[in-house]
């Protein structure tokens, strides 16, 4: 049993285990179906430093490889975030009837109106990641007619909360003391790092239904 599983079992997620952990295999196969050509290479790279440094923090745990596999984790994410992002933009461009506010937009462009001399001007807009990862989720759903979106609320939400916390430790130590990453860090990092692949192939798949439907003349809503 690999550390993963043992830091699940501790967590009392045996019930969801399954699930979450046949989410790494299904990403990969839903998120390669994304209509952007590069897409499927991003995401094999982001996928596979992941695992590289698992499996070298396996061989031989230490705390720098412990903060590594965090690093690693929230490139990760961040990236599929983007990805996802960049597929609702390009989708909205080619929509007749357009689904997203102007306000909606600059957000999934990660732009925000300033003045500059008088001038109007774009700028760079820094979500916080747990609200970034909300509104991804909302704007996906609303572009696909997903009904049964994630309720981003539970137990494994929590997790994933409490490693972004742990990430910006790491990230923006302060003091010694802010890179040490103890085993009930890195469970949570774990956790939510299965939880957000699950979410997002679950998206991905209720997406893939929803094209069959309208293949098939049926109305999704």
């Amino acid at each position: 049993m690999g550390p993963e599983e043992q830091f699940i079992k501790y967590y009392n997620l045996r019930q969801k285990i399954d699930s979450l952990q046949e989410s790494n295999i299904r990403q990969q196969k839903v998120l390669a179906t994304l209509e952007q050509k590069n897409h499927k290479e991003f995401i094999d790279i982001l996928s596979h430093d992941v695992e590289e440094i698992r499996r070298d923090y396996n061989k031989c745990p230490t705390q720098g490889k412990r903060r590594n596999f965090i690093r690693a984790v929230f490139v990760f994410i961040e990236g599929i975030i983007f990805i996802i992002k960049d597929e609702i933009l390009t989708n909205e461009k080619l929509k007749r009837e357009k689904v997203f506010t102007p306000e909606e937009i600059m957000l999934l462009k990660e732009e925000s109106p300033s003045v500059s001399r008088g001038k109007a001007r774009k700028s760079t807009k820094y979500l916080k990641l747990a609200e970034n990862i909300r509104f991804t989720i909302k704007c996906f759903s609303k572009a696909n007619h997903i009904t049964n979106v994630p309720n981003l609320g539970g137990q494994e939400w929590e997790y994933l909360i409490d490693s972004i916390n742990i990430r910006h430790r790491v990230t923006h130590p302060k003091k010694a003391s802010d890179l040490e990453i103890s085993e009930n860090d890195l469970a949570k990092v774990v956790i939510g790092h299965f939880y957000f692949k699950k979410i997002t192939t679950d998206l991905f798949e209720e997406k893939a239904i929803n094209l069959k439907k309208l293949v098939r003349g049926e109305t999704l809503y």
